[in-house]
């Protein structure tokens, strides 16, 4: 008895032609795509990161703990156990090998081209089973390739398409097995959504949906052997998240005392801040809105599902549309549980838009059912490929519209006004009043550079301090070990500790150096003098002999 038997296909005549089916002829066309895509993100990359100054902090903080992990490698588990997106820091160290290109910022964009790549990639795959025609094909791979949301986090460094990309590929292994009941394709779905979960700590919920919708469908088939095999088919499913996330659980345990430190860490459960908490009818109202204009193909894959579900009794469709479903009310779920941030429009559009382009292939080759190689069901088919097609498309201005006047957003303003001027965005405010750009950061880091401080000769918060570190690539300069009685002690007494410079900013509440010293950003601190001055940092060091009298307990 195969798998296909299980999921509400054929198991005489299968629904896809052998011709469909990728093979060897396949290799030079995904070689030569890869090529294209990773040229297209890279170079483009190049120009919105370090022309256009379109560069988030989540990834200059990424590319810190980089460093850390790489240059100190006792203190790698400590750094990695209380990450809320440790695998997006493991990929990032290979990047931080050649100094030059991470202080450039040349580096940062790779991670996210290889990760879009690989997004476009498993939808090519997936593409070449469903076979809706070679222009078909093409048009709904430029659809997701281009569309303006892929392209900003394609480019700006961001992790954020790591995680769809994983759960993409979990969802091609999936349908491996479901075709053919190759149980490795099981095994290797479940990894791909143990990592997943790794570099989005709110997809752990994705396996359990998953599981729970296969164990279901298997334990209603016609078929005993099936039903007596659905026990092992959830434990090879799961089997792979649950002892990642012990092994990460006990490195939690050991290193940081907490087993889900990672979780606990700030961001991990919610995404970048905005303007207060919100209340649930508020978040699934901002859900709604980036649904309704960056991706409306997900209420019509949606109603599809549902309908051929009941309609065909397939419950390959019943189990997708539950991972739609999920991935539809995660945002909003997530930010009312934590109490957190609003419902960003980079949290809640990209891994829709990634799951809606799986859906709506699934739709386009099983819509037709058993007729799908008739007249009657190629045109079907065609209609619903075209349509999809067409959606896709017309989502490019919607989606363009939505990133230009959201509030809820961090740098998709910004790439709107970079790609529409040319202009760099260095200085420029987002909607909830952080300042975008690196400047302030590159011209501290290159006095750094300059100065050579030496080995932890820079006592600094690293809450603050972090988009330096990576200017300055050397993360052995920097004491940035607030939670220990030793950097509290050299922040109180610098010239004591052997502390050549104190790195503050002029923000008492988010640097607790600042804090301590309220006076020496502003010059006024007779036991700290000024050695340079950027729009957010200044540089200090301590006065030999000078009493203190800045400093607050």
């Amino acid at each position: 008895m195969s798998a296909t038997q299980v999921l509400g296909t054929d198991p005489v005549r299968p629904p896809v032609r052998r011709a469909a089916t990728p093979g060897r002829g396949w290799g030079r066309v995904e070689a030569l795509l890869t090529v294209a895509l990773l040229g297209l993100y890279l170079g483009l990359g190049q120009w919105v990161v370090r022309e256009v100054h379109v560069v988030g902090f989540t990834s200059l903080r990424r590319f810190a703990d980089a460093l850390h992990v790489v240059g100190e490698p006792l203190r790698a588990e400590q750094v990695l156990a209380a990450d809320p997106t440790p695998l997006a820091t493991v990929l990032t160290m290979p990047l931080t090998v050649v100094p030059g290109a991470v202080t450039s910022l040349a580096a940062v964009p790779v991670g996210s081209a290889l990760a879009a790549t690989g997004v476009v990639l498993a939808l090519h795959r997936a593409l070449g089973h469903a076979s809706p025609g070679r222009l078909t094909h093409a048009l709904l791979l430029l659809g997701i390739a281009l569309n303006p949301l892929v392209l900003l986090y394609a480019t700006s460094g961001d992790a954020l398409l790591l995680a769809p990309a994983l759960v993409l590929a979990a969802m091609a292994c999936l349908d491996s097995y479901r075709r053919r009941g190759d149980l490795r394709a099981l095994l290797l779905a479940g990894g791909a959504l143990a990592l997943a979960s790794l570099a989005d700590p709110r997809l752990v919920i994705v396996p359990l949906v998953l599981g729970a919708g296969i164990f279901l469908a298997q334990r209603r088939s016609r078929h005993p052997r099936v039903v007596a095999g659905a026990e092992g088919t959830l434990a090879a499913l799961l089997s792979p998240t649950v002892a990642l996330l012990a092994l990460w659980a006990a490195v939690g345990t050991l290193l940081a005392g907490r087993p889900v430190a990672w979780l606990a860490a700030p961001g991990a459960l919610r995404g970048p801040a905005g303007e207060g908490d919100l209340g649930a009818a508020e978040a699934w109202g901002q859900t709604v809105e980036a649904l309704a204009l960056a991706a409306p193909l997900v209420i019509l894959v949606l109603v599809g599902l549902v309908v051929r579900s009941v309609r065909h009794h397939a419950p390959d469709a019943a189990v997708l549309a539950a991972l739609l479903v999920t991935t539809c009310c995660l945002p909003a779920l997530t930010a009312v549980v934590s109490g957190g941030a609003q419902v960003q429009v980079r949290e809640a559009v990209l891994p829709l838009l990634v799951a809606t382009a799986g859906a709506g292939l699934l739709l386009g080759r099983d819509a037709t059912g058993r007729g799908g190689h008739a007249p009657k069901g190629r045109r079907l088919r065609r209609v619903a490929a075209t349509g999809a097609v067409a959606v896709l498309l017309v989502t490019w201005p919607t989606t363009w519209h939505l990133m230009r006047t959201s509030e809820h957003q961090v740098l998709e303003a910004a790439f709107v006004r970079a790609v529409e001027t040319g202009r760099s965005q260095e200085g420029a405010l987002t909607p909830s009043g952080n300042r975008i750009g690196y400047g302030p950061e590159a011209r501290t880091s290159r006095f750094l550079r300059d100065l050579d401080p030496g080995r932890r000769g820079v006592l600094v918060d690293p809450e603050v301090g972090y988009p330096v570190l990576v200017g300055t690539a050397r993360p052995d300069w920097f004491r940035d070990h607030p939670g220990t009685a030793g950097w509290r002690a050299a922040a109180l007494d610098p010239a004591a500790a052997g502390v050549r410079y104190l790195l503050l900013t002029a923000d008492p509440a988010s640097d607790r150096l600042a804090a301590l010293h309220p006076l020496a950003a502003a010059g006024l601190d007779p036991s700290l003098r000024v050695v340079h001055r950027s729009e957010r940092y200044v540089l200090v060091e301590p006065v030999a002999g000078a009493a203190d009298g800045g400093w607050a307990p």
